[in-house]
């Protein structure tokens, strides 16, 4: 008889953003300071 392995590791979860996305992401957080802002200080 062959040895039944019973694992405790929980099942790998799905990511919640792709490569691409968090790429976008961070491009957008990067650049967020770089436009000028609407109004003009008073």
């Amino acid at each position: 008889m062959g040895k039944i392995r019973h694992s405790t590791k929980e099942a790998k979860k799905q990511a919640q953003h792709t490569p691409k996305e968090k790429r976008a992401a961070k491009q957008l957080k990067k650049h967020a300071g770089d436009q000028p802002p609407l109004l003009p200080p008073h």
